[in-house]
């Protein structure tokens, strides 16, 4: 109604409620809220054309000079006081503030383990699995577009891509 309105009227500028808003800055804001409303979630969701699953070429084996140094303790040790408090846990169940009691016979392992992962390149099943959660932006939240998504991944996932990230 508002664009047909528009259209018999001429443009219409908006009045700024407080004088320090210029009209750049209203001007800034309708362009965002139009773009909120015409690239909302539903879209993204609900193509026809999205596909079930993805088709992952197989890796081709990779020298061992290619691969990159090992991860050292130090590298686990930092990622892991990067690490917020009181963070969600994955599906281990393991928090983030037990990583960080670790002493130095755990971190050792920790270590290992993650060696272990980037030699062999495969990560673990229970590295790649998430759970998602639809949190409601609103009380009265029905489309999709109303809730945000949250991924819980588990906290020694987090630290081995933190530190292959840092690398990159």
């Amino acid at each position: 109604m508002l664009d047909t309105i528009s259209d018999l009227v001429g443009k219409v500028e908006k009045i700024a409620r407080k004088p320090w808003v210029t009209q750049e800055m209203m001007s800034k804001m309708e362009e965002r809220r139009k773009w909120k409303n015409v690239n909302n979630e539903e879209e993204l969701y609900d193509r026809p054309d999205r596909p079930e699953t993805l088709e992952v070429e197989p890796e081709e084996e990779v020298d061992t000079d290619e691969k990159g140094p090992y991860i050292l303790q130090s590298e686990v040790e930092k990622a892991i006081k990067e690490m917020r408090k009181g963070k969600a846990t994955g599906d281990d169940d393991v928090p983030g503030d037990v990583l960080k009691l670790l002493g130095e016979g755990g971190l050792k392992t920790l270590t290992k383990l993650m060696n272990t992962i980037h030699e062999s390149g495969e990560w673990p099943k229970d590295f790649t699995e998430v759970t998602m959660i639809a949190l409601k932006k609103n009380t009265k939240a029905a489309k999709c577009s109303d809730h945000r998504t949250i991924s819980l991944i588990e906290h020694t996932a987090r630290i081995i891509a933190k530190i292959l990230k840092r690398r990159i």
